[in-house]
């Protein structure tokens, strides 16, 4: 009988609760056109989203914002909301049931905000819910801004569904260890890994909950693996191995962060424990780096450029994009490095395109190269 009369007298407390929620919302009245643009954090005005993305709340940043009614309209569905501040939080369980009964559909989005009295309604924008679905999870690095220090970072996952987060390695568990360039193979919670820097560290790899420490260097590298990538079967990763010099310079009002003296490409075999080198992709004179698998695990797609003085000439830096075959049944860099795209000068080689129910065509491919470098980026067509 007590618990009975415990759940009863929670549900009333609630509802009244959010009656009283209710009830001081501030409502929309004698409500005029906005006579200036609506400013929102994130930017989330005209975009396409999944159905099962979390709430899309926002911050409207106009001057003097001190309430907000934002109402979005469905097809058969809508939803509501009323709040003091500046803050549109909408609840977690109507917006999905909006987003499941709109797939498909679009939502037109109208915010009307009191500022310094007045309420004012903003022209309306759009929501489009399309019916495909993210998966579930992303992971990111958290770490304090700035260029040269740092101090606590974590590595963690948060589901886009909503917003729950968890801690997926943290460096003060490692006496304050940098920690980064995390990778996932496949887009799986199965296959990842990450470096852990300085004394004592190494590779972190997470193979089927199974955790590993690797030292991807041997005597022939330059560095141990820093940018990386996992072949598509999961036995091998191939990395570059860089030496990194962060800078800061006078060039107009543009900063350079970090550039490469020496870099290479370097391919780790995670079940013979070797790494396995090419002369074509360790070669003094160029740098190799940023290196990925093609999805057959066929090709090793990388950037290329020839030494200049650095960091006098870095306006001169142009890197290419090239690729080497591989072979995975035998652990091996086949013997030319193409480069189908590449800068004026710069050997032109044909690449090779399969198409499913095509014959193997070989072509040359228009591509719009953007070129890179830590003082702008600038672009041209090639072919």
């Amino acid at each position: 009988m007590m618990n009975i009369d415990m759940k009863y007298i929670q549900v009333v407390v609630g509802l009244l609760l959010c009656y009283c929620l209710y009830a001081c919302s501030p409502r929309p009245e004698s409500v005029q056109p906005a006579d200036r643009l609506l400013v929102l954090y994130p930017e989330y005005q005209d975009v396409t989203i999944p159905y099962n993305v979390a709430p899309l709340n926002f911050l409207v940043r106009n001057e003097g914002v001190d309430a907000v009614c934002v109402s979005v309209k469905g097809a058969s569905d809508s939803l509501e909301i009323n709040a003091r501040g500046n803050k549109a939080i909408f609840p977690l369980k109507a917006w999905r049931a909006l987003l499941e009964a709109e797939k498909e559909h679009t939502l037109e989005v109208v915010v009307t905000a009191r500022t310094d009295g007045r309420w004012l309604r903003y022209p309306s924008f759009a929501w489009q819910v399309v019916a495909d679905k993210l998966d579930a999870y992303v992971s990111y690095r958290l770490i304090e801004p700035g260029y040269e220090v740092w101090n606590a970072l974590q590595i963690r996952e948060r589901c886009i569904e909503n917003f729950e987060e968890r801690i997926l390695a943290d460096n003060s568990q490692t006496d304050g260890k940098c920690m980064n360039c995390h990778v996932h193979g496949g887009n799986s919670g199965n296959l990842s890994m990450f470096h852990l820097r300085g004394e004592g560290g190494g590779t972190v790899l997470n193979r089927d909950g199974k955790l590993r420490k690797l030292a991807l260097k041997n005597e022939q590298m330059i560095s141990a693996a820093v940018y990386g990538d996992f072949h598509p079967d999961g036995r091998y990763g191939v990395f570059s191995s860089n030496v990194i010099i962060p800078m800061f310079h006078t060039e107009s009002n543009r900063r350079l962060e970090v550039y490469d003296t020496v870099s290479d490409l370097a391919v780790a075999d995670f079940d013979g424990n070797r790494m396995i080198l090419s002369p074509l992709t360790a070669d003094s004179t160029v740098l190799e780096t940023f290196p990925t698998f093609s999805a057959d695990g066929k090709w090793i797609y990388y950037c290329s450029a020839p030494t200049v003085p650095l960091p006098d000439s870095v306006q001169q830096l142009r890197y290419s994009l090239c690729r080497i075959a591989f072979d995975a049944n035998h652990g091996a860099h086949g013997v030319t490095a193409w480069i189908p795209f590449g800068m004026p000068g710069w050997r032109k080689a044909p690449c090779v395109i399969r198409k499913p129910h095509r014959t193997d065509a070989t072509c040359f491919i228009p591509l719009l190269i953007m070129e890179h470098s830590p003082f702008g980026t600038g672009r041209r067509n090639c072919s």
